[in-house]
């Protein structure tokens, strides 16, 4: 079967594929296997195309992805970046966009499709379709409400207005969702066959804040994003262990779990018709393992997840997993059947 195959058995008709759909997250690894620095990989979408295409051909996974950075939206918004040779780029910790909770009132919503980071990533969508000449499905991204809040804000502000202004919390959410919904939109128009999204600072805020903050926002993005005709993918970062019960009622159609989140415990919370990614520890069973303990343990949450299971680690593949290692993933994935 072709990648796309594999994808359309599992979120398109609702059946199982004979095979696991191998969907690790990767980004510098991709970069490093094209020697390629990293700021090159992300400023040219071309480039970030045929990394992800020769990565995916190399070691038989199943998913072209535009993941770079959550700063994409914050740059089209006129937001300034620290930029890194070998690193995502970051929100300049200087000089954020919000510097006040009335600059909302007077910031404008991008345009997805202009020539800016945004629309860099409809050209890496309309690239990567050419080359996997629609048998590997692409993953459009982009950023969850409280992710792209922290990003033009800044963390340590953004969770003082949660307690400090409400108000403004929601009227900052409710714009992100505006904007991703967009944004989404155009990647879907560009071929992308999924879209993802990001919402890391959901992990650190508890189950109290996360309900009456985030969830609802993340239900209407993901509602939105599904009315275009994709399936959504949720990676929240970090231990959300106490807000998996609040996570399985967003409706995205598969969430990543990362390592330090119970695993067992989303096996649980979640529908048996949600598809569950992870949860290796990418530094520790990943980077400094070796292809039998990575299979081991994919076995394992195999086990746990059963037949929605999808194969990676919890988090982003470390740029210098070994090629074996990196082997692992597709190799436990595609050779075992789902049943």
């Amino acid at each position: 079967m072709t990648p796309k195959e594999r994808f359309d058995c599992v979120f398109g008709s609702g059946g199982v594929s004979p095979e696991l759909l191998v969907m690790p997250l990767i980004m510098t690894r991709a970069a490093r296997h094209c020697k390629l620095r990293y700021i090159d990989y992300i400023r040219d979408p071309l480039l970030q195309a045929q990394a992800q295409f020769a990565i995916c051909r190399d070691f038989d996974l199943d998913i072209l992805a535009t993941t770079s950075d959550p700063v994409s939206e914050l740059a089209a918004l006129g937001g300034s970046l620290v930029w890194f040779d070998d690193d995502p780029p970051a929100p300049d910790p200087l000089k954020p966009l919000l510097t006040d909770s009335s600059d909302l009132d007077r910031l404008k919503q991008p345009d997805p499709r202009g020539a800016n980071r945004m629309g860099d990533r409809l050209i890496a969508i309309k690239e990567m379709k050419r080359l996997g000449e629609g048998r590997i499905p692409v993953l459009g991204w982009v950023e969850g409400p409280i992710s792209e809040a922290a990003v033009m804000r800044g963390m340590t502000t953004l969770m003082e207005d949660l307690i400090d202004d409400p108000e403004f919390i929601h009227k900052l959410f409710s714009f992100n969702v505006d904007m991703a919904i967009a944004y989404a939109e155009a990647q879907v128009e560009a071929g992308a066959d999924m879209i993802g999204f990001g919402d890391a600072p959901a992990s650190l805020i508890g189950p109290v804040f996360y309900e009456e903050f985030v969830l609802s926002h993340e239900q209407r993005m993901i509602e939105g994003i599904k009315r275009l005709g994709v399936p959504v993918r949720m990676h929240i970062c970090g231990n959300t262990t106490k807000i998996l019960d609040l996570m399985a009622q967003s409706g995205s159609d598969m969430v990543d779990i990362d390592s330090v989140a119970d695993f067992e415990a989303a096996a649980r919370a979640f529908d048996p018709s949600i598809k569950l990614l992870g949860n290796l520890d990418p530094v520790r069973e990943v980077l400094n393992s070796d292809p039998e303990s990575i299979e081991s343990r994919l076995d394992e949450c195999h086990r746990i997840a059963g037949d929605r299971y999808i194969v990676g680690a919890g988090c982003e593949i470390p740029a210098k997993t070994t090629d074996d290692n990196l082997l692992a993933f597709s190799r436990y994935g595609h050779r075992l059947s789902a049943g």
